[in-house]
């Protein structure tokens, strides 16, 4: 039985406790400043690719956790212009 004390999300995906986008997120909730449940929350529509099958989950929740550290505000063509660049990187390995 796994809880939300348990982070891991190797482990949580490869038992199919949690799909491949929570298995990300909740791993990395923590650490973007997140509770565990609201990561597991937020990120439940994501797995499979959110049901499409074209981007995987567990790059879906990189890029949440990845937005949660780089958040711009409203208007900040700059900051948006920044963070679109590390998705790519993160997505491309550019």
């Amino acid at each position: 039985e796994y809880s939300m004390e348990k982070p891991v999300g190797r482990e949580l995906f490869k038992d199919h406790v949690y799909n491949c986008c929570q298995s990300t997120f909740v791993s990395l909730a923590e650490e973007v400043g997140l509770s565990r449940e609201l990561a597991f929350k937020v990120s439940s529509g994501f797995g499979g690719g959110a049901r499409s099958g074209n981007l995987c989950g567990a790059v879906s929740g990189a890029l949440m956790a990845l937005g949660c550290v780089c958040a711009t505000e409203p208007g900040d063509k700059e900051g948006q212009k920044e963070i679109q660049e590390r998705c790519t990187e993160l997505q491309y390995q550019k």
